[in-house]
């Protein structure tokens, strides 16, 4: 499996080479027949083998913190300056619907904030709406449209039909007293005790 050369140099260096087929093989020990292609392949722990590398604390956790909020998060065996919708792990239509937003960064904010009403002049009591007063595109509707109020009615009558039914007339209460000697127990002396009973 190995041979020697020797090398045409003055101090006669002496090198072995090695074949590949030696280097492959398992170290000691004999060959598991049963094992599977996974257990057999190396592994240093024990979901796999972990390549070492170096990873920013804070990179680390905002990647973990972007998949676990959004189900996405950059791969780390891509080079992140070239960041595309192939550098994404997990929910891509998701990272590419968000444009690549990372957990701690904030979204695109709204170009207009929904206007409230003038509040008025604070110093008059019965028009000043201060906090309270209503946006101006609010709508006041308390009432449901046609649609939701079929659905409620339809509800209702399904109500009343099964109360109908389920109502009988109330049971009587009633109480029983499982007790044989009432009166002999109130009125006898108890045996336990030395006590002598005074007649009224």
């Amino acid at each position: 499996e190995s041979s020697s050369v020797c090398c045409p140099s003055p101090c006669m260096h002496k090198t072995r080479l090695i074949y590949i087929n030696s280097l492959i093989s398992l170290q000691f020990g004999p060959e598991n027949p049963f094992r599977s292609q996974q257990m057999a392949a190396p592994r240093n722990m024990m979901s796999g083998y972990a390549e070492p590398a170096h990873v920013n604390d804070f990179m680390f956790e905002q990647q973990r913190r972007t998949f676990s909020t959004f189900g996405y998060a950059l791969d780390p065996s891509v080079d992140t300056s070239q960041v595309s919708s192939s550098s994404y792990i997990g929910a891509v239509e998701e990272a590419e619907k968000n444009k690549g937003l990372m957990a701690f960064e904030t979204g695109a904010k709204k170009a207009e904030k929904r206007k409230k009403v003038k509040g008025g002049d604070a110093s008059d009591m019965d028009s000043f709406l201060g906090p309270w007063a209503k946006y101006q595109d609010e709508k006041d509707v308390a009432k449901p449209s046609e649609d939701e109020q079929k659905e409620l009615d339809e509800i209702i009558a399904k109500r009343q039909k099964r109360g109908k039914n389920e109502e009988e007339a109330p049971a009587e209460e009633k109480t029983v007293l499982h007790l044989h000697f009432i009166f002999s127990q109130i009125f006898t002396k108890p045996f336990y005790f030395s006590v002598k009973l005074i007649p009224f």
